[in-house]
């Protein structure tokens, strides 16, 4: 493999990864919460303005953190939490539109991101918990767990 395929795959990457956190900024702002932070990758951070922060392990994930989940309904909380998949399914499919309509010339080197993109849609949709990480699906479903809690509590 050649090095510029080695940078255009970590490149590809990080813009998928990117573009996934951004989408919970999206979500968060349209629901009037504060976004903390905004970090994309793990290690030590290689820079950081205002909110956003990139570590130098930038292809490895990142997260979002907001606020002000207590003014919020599940349905709002939900949007939020699934607002990096929606982001990495629009942009995913959008590719493949584009796949069929140009050369394989010109869409190659954006390969990795689309399929790096639907990764990320599979990946961060199935609920599983890590450790102290949790998917965007686990997160939807505690959501939802909680919700139905607090009405069989009320009712």
């Amino acid at each position: 493999m050649q090095s510029i395929q080695i940078i255009m795959i970590i490149f590809s990457i990080f813009m998928a990864h990117s573009l996934h956190e951004f989408g919970h900024v999206f979500f968060a702002r349209l629901m009037n919460a504060q976004v903390n932070e905004i970090s994309i990758g793990a290690g030590p951070i290689i820079y950081k303005r205002s909110t956003l922060t990139i570590r130098l392990g930038f292809f490895l994930g990142g997260y979002c953190n907001w606020g002000e989940k207590e003014f919020l309904n599940g349905f709002q909380i939900s949007l939020i939490h699934l607002g990096g998949i929606i982001f990495n399914l629009v942009s995913a499919s959008i590719f493949l539109l584009l796949m069929s309509s140009f050369s394989s010339k010109v869409i190659y080197p954006f390969l990795p991101f689309g399929l790096y993109s639907f990764a990320l849609v599979v990946i961060n949709g199935i609920p599983y918990k890590f450790a102290l990480l949790k998917s965007d699906g686990w997160q939807v479903l505690e959501v939802i767990y909680f919700s139905i809690k607090s009405r069989l509590k009320k009712g």
